[in-house]
């Protein structure tokens, strides 16, 4: 039986507009003064502008939230088991959304998604809970 499993997908902070960013900051409560700093985290590291030119358009910014994706996937609940170079986690139930020769991408029971390198993976079976909200 398949199992649809739902996650929000937070804007790339990388490519959003610095109007929005500022939205987000302020809507978020970052202070004038740790906004740049933010600014500069959000950008890797290499802002298209200096402080100055930041705090201009901070000064009539309005506040707003980034808006969040919404991803869904369909399809078998699966346990995908790690090798112990994994770390922490033996293992996972999820829903597979694609692959190719090299990872997986999972949407797991907790909204969270991510992809694993198929190197690390040990084995992926059926998951024996049954589906997801039964």
């Amino acid at each position: 039986m398949d199992t649809t499993l739902s996650a929000y997908i937070q804007y790339p902070r990388l490519i959003a507009s610095v109007e929005a960013l500022v939205a987000d900051y302020k809507a978020r409560g970052i202070e004038r003064s740790a906004a740049y700093s933010q600014f500069v985290i959000d950008r890797a590291l290499r802002p298209e502008m200096n402080a100055k030119e930041f705090f201009i358009i901070w000064d009539r910014g309005a506040s707003c939230l980034l808006p969040a994706r919404h991803q869904q996937a369909t399809g078998q609940l699966v346990t995908i088991q790690y090798t112990q170079e994994y770390g922490e986690w033996p293992s996972r139930e999820a829903v597979i959304t694609s692959r190719d020769e090299y990872r997986i991408v999972w949407i797991d029971k907790n909204g969270t998604t991510g992809s694993d390198p198929l190197s690390l993976i040990m084995n992926i079976a059926p998951s024996s809970g049954g589906t997801y909200g039964e």
